[in-house]
């Protein structure tokens, strides 16, 4: 293997620790979902508007099909961050891989991609892992559990959703992540400026930790793998994230792995696998 293929490899192993950490660092914060939205979004749009000004490129041409993506990425930050405050983060993390799935179902609807029985199949063994997952939870509202898992199911539809979008508007992915990032720097302000001065500055240091290190350092080292790396092999590493995740919900939580969450969690990941070493079977690598 090519030196760059090695470091390559390197990289999203890192990334894979550094994202594994949202969950703690929204924990250890103990903020206000819209203030801890406000921190993530806002330290990565400083350091990517700044690069771009540095290196003097364009963030590129703003459309509808942007803005939108934008918006509702901002809505699904705010819910990844209720979804890990309502449950467990075991429970989270494995709820919040279901985002493949809903891609395939997008990319089908949206962006007419061909939707084969085998790409059928493989979306019910994701969700019949995430129905094994939520069998652990009382199927009502005020089981918060529940409602914890089901507000991170909807954080990553809305994932995969933005993603499908970003690709049909064409637009560079770098600079996707500004505006994305921009637009929930925006609408979170408020919700930061209500915040500030009512909770320990340990929690903003949390906070700034995860804005620095997941949504700057993680995005950085995904993105530079992606130069050396086929995207399905990204896909493979990437859910060690998923289980770095379990280990530091056990770990720091006292959070139990349960069967559910190994049994459902497995299902899930493994019909992700088998779609990214399809496609890279294949040579054919949606959303790039």
């Amino acid at each position: 293997m090519k030196p760059a293929g090695k470091l390559a490899y390197l990289e999203l192993v890192t990334a894979a620790i550094i994202l594994s950490f949202s969950g703690p660092f929204a924990r250890w914060a103990a903020l206000p979902s819209g203030a801890m939205s406000f921190v993530r979004t806002a330290i990565p749009s400083v350091i990517l508007a700044s690069w771009l000004l540095i290196v003097r490129r364009s963030p590129g041409k703003i459309s509808w099909l942007l803005v939108t993506a934008s918006l509702l990425n901002a809505l699904r930050i705010l819910m990844f961050f209720e979804g890990y405050r309502l449950t467990t983060v075991g429970n989270a993390v494995i709820v919040l891989y279901t985002w493949p799935a809903f891609a395939l179902l997008f990319g089908s609807l949206i962006l007419r991609e061909a939707f084969t029985v085998r790409d059928l199949l493989l979306v019910l063994l994701a969700f019949a892992g995430m129905v094994i997952v939520y069998s652990g939870a009382e199927m009502k509202f005020s089981d918060r559990d529940f409602l914890g898992m089901t507000v991170m199911l909807g954080s990553s539809a809305i994932y995969a959703l933005t993603l499908v979008m970003i690709r049909k508007a064409d637009v560079d992915r770098l600079a996707a992540t500004l505006w994305q990032n921009l637009a929930g720097a925006v609408i979170f302000l408020p919700a930061f400026i209500r915040a500030l001065g009512q909770f320990p500055t340990m929690s903003w240091f949390w906070a700034s930790v995860n804005g620095l290190g997941v949504g700057t350092v993680g995005f950085i080292l995904v993105f530079s793998a992606f130069r050396n790396l086929p995207a399905a092999v990204v896909g493979h590493i990437s859910y060690l994230e998923v289980v770095f995740a379990l280990v530091w919900g056990a770990v720091f939580f006292s959070e139990p792995v349960t069967w559910r969450l190994i049994v459902g969690g497995g299902l899930i990941v493994i019909s992700m696998i088998i779609r990214a070493e399809l496609v890279r079977r294949q040579n054919r690598l949606p959303g790039n």
